[in-house]
């Protein structure tokens, strides 16, 4: 399996199908590669190996890929499911085993994928398994998918600062998620190692030129963080996406006749403006 998971092959299948995801349902854009990067951080907080991070870090990256046999009319709904539309929604998590239970050699990844959405109380679905009989890594993704959908904004409710939703992971410890689990991840929380924190500008990451939305969070190291909050891109604002550099380009972000530039691999975004 570790082998496996060092093969470009492998890193080029995750890739091709998250971008299959992603082009099918835009509006979660980026949601599979926060959940991969939060899981493999709890993985390593547990002191888990480095192969065991890695199938845990693969498996969050394919977690949703059931979703690309849920008819569009359901998974591109913009309002709140319906009961039988939620039947139909949960689905995905025994099709995405179905694709990768396929391929020998990922049958250890199709596994957690199956039961990311099992609950510690044996409330969860889709065999209603409780406690350990849940695999160690469908536990992990199951909380890093649950955080990640709270502080991400939906048409049918806002999300969550990041503060609200670590109380929330403490509220449904023991029930929702494992209570092992729960507490490794509020010390990367408190320990500012959740990845993405130090990320200043990751809220605008997803969005296309002429895209809209509100900033979920504000974050970044000392003068940075302080920069951002000057030039008013606070909890709340509204901005809007004016155009792109190359990857790997300096990122430059103009709002209110001020210029912030922040050098990261990942830049992408040169300029936006408040609205």
């Amino acid at each position: 399996m570790e082998a496996l998971l060092q093969s470009a092959g492998v890193h080029e299948f995750v890739e091709a199908f998250t971008a299959a995801l992603d082009a099918k349902n835009t509006y979660t854009r980026g949601h599979s590669d926060r959940v991969a990067e939060i899981a493999a951080a709890v993985a390593r907080q547990l002191g888990m190996s480095r192969s065991n991070q890695d199938t845990i870090h693969v498996a969050a990256h394919l977690h949703d890929i059931g979703k690309i046999g849920i008819p569009d009319h359901i998974l591109l709904k913009p309002d709140k499911l319906s009961t039988e539309e939620f039947e139909v929604i949960k689905s995905h998590s025994q099709v995405g085993y179905d694709i990768l239970n396929k391929v020998t050699m990922l049958r250890p990844i199709a596994k957690l994928v199956r039961y990311h959405h099992e609950r510690w109380d044996g409330l969860g679905y889709p065999a209603g398994l409780a406690g350990t009989a849940i695999p160690l890594g469908a536990r992990i993704i199951a909380l890093a998918d649950a955080f990640d959908a709270m502080t991400s904004e939906r048409s049918y409710r806002p999300c969550r600062s990041q503060e609200e939703a670590v109380q929330e992971v403490l509220r449904c410890r023991g029930t929702q998620f494992d209570p092992e689990i729960a507490d490794a991840f509020v010390r990367l929380c408190q320990e500012g190692k959740l990845p993405g924190d130090t990320e200043a500008v990751k809220w605008l990451s997803e969005m296309l030129p002429g895209e809209q939305g509100r900033v979920t969070k504000v974050t970044g190291r000392g003068s940075i963080k302080q920069r951002l909050v000057d030039m008013g891109i606070i909890t709340g604002t509204r901005v809007a996406v004016q155009k792109f550099a190359p990857l790997g380009d300096p990122m430059e972000i103009k709002v209110k006749g001020f210029n912030l530039s922040l050098r990261k691999k990942e830049a992408r975004l040169i300029e936006v403006a408040i609205g």
